[in-house]
């Protein structure tokens, strides 16, 4: 029996990986092994930065040793053939302090996200972070 899955169906397990750490069993999976990550300045990167697969990867593996957990919000999905436009709000607790915030304190940001999917994986996803003052 085959199992249909859509874009967000799909975008959703990202996330969930995501929230558990999870970055090279699950995550890893979604992805095209070509897949480019996009990150628009914002106030962690104010340059803005582009990641390949090896690249993404290597940072997931850093979200651990910063942040004790993080949750995401989708708040609002528009999808257009293989591309979904999604507006997520995202909360992390922080092992260390960042700015004024402290261990143990909460970072909150809502993020644009616009993904695109190639057979069922995701192949390229351009964020827009907008981070609260920390």
């Amino acid at each position: 029996m085959v199992v249909y899955m859509s874009h967000l169906d799909r975008y959703r397990l990202f996330l969930a990986a995501l929230e558990r750490f999870d970055g090279s069993d699950v995550v890893g999976r979604l992805w095209t092994d070509d897949v480019q990550f996009r990150e628009l300045p914002n106030l962690l990167v104010p340059a803005g930065r582009v990641r390949s697969r090896a690249q993404a990867l290597e940072g997931l593996g850093m979200a651990p040793k910063v942040l004790s957990a993080q949750r995401y919000e989708v708040r609002r999905v528009v999808e257009q053939g293989d591309t979904l436009a999604v507006e997520l709000g995202w909360t992390g607790t922080l092992k260390v302090p960042l700015g004024k915030t402290p261990a143990g304190g909460a970072l909150k940001a809502t993020f644009a996200a616009f993904v695109t999917f190639r057979e069922g994986l995701i192949c390229h996803q351009s964020n827009f972070d907008c981070y609260e003052p920390f």
